[in-house]
């Protein structure tokens, strides 16, 4: 009942946002949203009303406008692939530092049935100049501001970016979800369905409630769950004698 509340309150709340910046959806000139003293309360109550989604709900549908480097390959929930989303958190200090343990975690598990994707919510060209910092090779979804809100991975109103909409860096571990491509236009991704199975609370931020200030144990932590997802899957795959 709680998360029907919140689902409706957030549906609101986000609309109006959604209403108030639309502008912003098909300009390339500002590199996210900017929040007005006319938008902060809308965006402080979007933020409020969409909780963080934990390990046991299912992942709500995203649709992905634009990638860069490639769109994620197209899964079915039979599949078994496990999806790694890593939440772009621009303007964070710890989640640039944490770029090249996520290369190398990324390189060890891109043949095993793991999939990556970084979503962003600034405009694509915003994303490119990020990417040539970030040196990342996985699709990174941008103008991602929609489905970054469904995860409830909205920064913070304190926390905005020289008052801009921000994103909390957030990993989470997807099992069974199913990514398909728009057959009317190829750019458009939909993601849906499977369960959430790790979400790490924006660690990387130094204030989650799991005490995880050091980036070797948040990405052992991470290593874990992802190995803990494949085991799950090849024990539900393997074939009955």
């Amino acid at each position: 009942m709680i998360r029907i509340i919140y689902g409706v309150l957030f549906s609101g709340c986000f609309g109006l946002l959604m209403i108030a910046v639309g502008y912003w959806a098909g300009s390339d000139q500002a590199v996210k949203p900017t929040v007005g003293s006319n938008l902060l309360h809308q965006y402080k109550r979007a933020v409020e009303a969409a909780p963080m989604l934990e390990p046991g709900d299912r992942l709500p549908k995203l649709t992905i406008n634009g990638w860069i480097n490639g769109s994620p390959k197209e899964t079915e929930p039979a599949d078994g692939t496990v999806l790694v989303i890593d939440v772009v958190g621009e303007g964070c200090y710890r989640y640039m530092e944490s770029l090249p343990k996520l290369i190398e975690l990324r390189e060890s598990m891109k043949d095993r049935g793991v999939q990556f994707i970084s979503l962003y919510p600034g405009s694509r060209d915003s994303a490119m100049s990020l990417q040539t910092t970030m040196s990342t090779s996985w699709p990174i979804g941008y103008e991602a501001l929609e489905p970054i809100a469904k995860l409830g991975s909205l920064a913070p109103s304190e926390y905005l970016l020289n008052e801009r909409i921000a994103a909390n860096p957030v990993f989470y571990v997807v099992a069974g979800s199913a990514i398909t491509i728009c057959s009317e236009n190829p750019a458009v991704s939909f993601i849906a369905g499977g369960e959430i199975v790790y979400c790490d609370n924006a660690a990387r931020t130094g204030h989650s409630p799991e005490i995880l200030s050091d980036m070797d144990a948040i990405f052992t932590r991470l290593r874990h769950e992802i190995e803990s997802a494949l085991e799950v899957r090849d024990q539900t795959t393997e074939p009955q004698e």
